[in-house]
C-alpha cells in the first residue's frame, strides 16, 4: 500500500472506513472507532463504516 492509503493514526493497516456524516476516509476500521471526531475536520464521528475497494 502507498502511503497515501495507509491510516492515518497507526500508519500501518490500509485506511479501510468512512465517517459518517462528513465522508471522511483516513483511518483503518480499528483506529476509526477509537475516535470520537474526525482528524480532518473536526466533526462529530456519528458512525464509522468499513468500506471494501474491488
Amino acid at each position: 500500500a502507498g502511503d497515501n492509503e495507509l491510516c492515518k493514526i497507526c500508519m500501518d493497516a490500509i485506511a479501510d472506513c468512512v465517517f459518517l456524516d462528513c465522508g471522511h476516509m483516513v483511518t483503518c476500521v480499528k483506529c476509526g472507532k477509537l475516535l470520537n471526531e474526525c482528524p480532518i475536520c473536526r466533526s462529530n464521528i456519528v458512525r464509522v463504516v468499513r468500506v471494501f475497494k474491488s
